[in-house]
């Protein structure tokens, strides 16, 4: 009896210790995006997949576990973003070059430029960095990321330095 006690005393602490070890890994994962759970999730069913296809082909799972588990990652994340995150990515992608093309051309402007020229030429690159370029869901201004501290033509031909923006990608998608 006095051992059934002991033993049941020993099965509490390490439940007790394994729940305190779960609840601490649950709160790491629940402070990380969905992007990244999905990618470990799908990393998980990539390795299983992995896994069962080792146990009914000649696969080797050596092999097959980082192949399997890397396209889990990849697919699950493609997933979980949606066609509508992707779409919005490759328009802010087209609307970066855009923004620097017009940027490159204002630079390449000789001093005696017509104001129309200049105007029209900054009034592209305002519209190209409105909000109103981008579907009203998905409201962000960003600004294109430029050279260190370049020297553009204002719209009444005046020396404007252009903020740089942070190295980090600081604009939540």
């Amino acid at each position: 009896m006095v051992s059934t006690i002991k033993s049941l005393i020993a099965t509490t602490k390490e439940c007790s210790r394994t729940l305190g070890e779960l609840i601490w890994v649950s709160s790491k994962a629940s402070a990380q995006s969905t992007s990244t759970l999905m990618g470990v999730a799908g990393g998980f069913a990539g390795m299983a997949v992995a896994y069962g296809l080792s146990l009914i082909a000649p696969v080797s799972l050596a092999i097959a576990a980082p192949v399997f588990t890397g396209f889990g990652i990849v697919i699950a994340i493609i997933i979980n973003r949606g066609d509508s995150r992707n779409d919005f990515e490759r328009k802010l992608e087209q609307n970066r070059i855009a923004s620097e093309e017009i940027l490159r051309r204002i630079n390449s402007l000789p001093r005696n430029v017509p104001q129309g020229t200049l105007d029209e030429l900054w009034n592209t690159y305002n519209i190209l960095n409105s909000i109103r370029s981008f579907p009203a869901q998905n409201n962000v201004a960003v600004p294109p990321p430029t050279a260190q501290n370049p020297i553009l033509l204002s719209p009444n031909k005046s020396k404007v330095e252009i903020p740089v923006p942070s190295q980090k990608n600081d604009v939540p998608l």
